[in-house]
């Protein structure tokens, strides 16, 4: 990587969230990929993830919300994880307010074949 292209990485990544905030298409034009939408609390911790079920949970929220959920694990639609957020902010109060975040990968961080492949 060039000094120049390390140079702006940097920045970016001092820069204030603000101010690197992208909207989908920009993201898209400049090469990321959209791998779907996650439930996260504002600790960016995963209601799909990294969030313990109860037995008598796992298989009423699964049965809801499983069919929904794409070969990555995540939502393709953010209305079907708004709907999971509301339902991790009852069942998850200590982590809550969950919100949705869309879930982007750039091919130059990450093997996209392993990921979406």
């Amino acid at each position: 990587m060039g000094r120049e292209a390390a140079e702006s990485r940097q920045k970016r990544h001092d820069a204030p969230l603000a101010a690197v905030l992208r909207s989908p298409e920009e993201l898209h034009a400049a090469g990321w990929t959209h791998l779907g939408y996650d439930c996260v609390d504002m600790g960016f911790i995963s209601g799909l993830t990294d969030c313990e079920f109860l037995a008598t949970d796992r298989h009423a929220v699964l049965a809801r919300f499983g069919p929904h959920l794409n070969r990555c694990g995540l939502f393709g639609d953010p209305a079907h994880a708004m709907e999971f957020c509301e339902v991790s902010n009852v069942r998850i109060p200590s982590h809550a307010p969950f919100e949705v975040c869309g879930i982007w990968v750039h091919p130059e961080n990450a093997d996209l074949s392993r990921v979406i492949g």
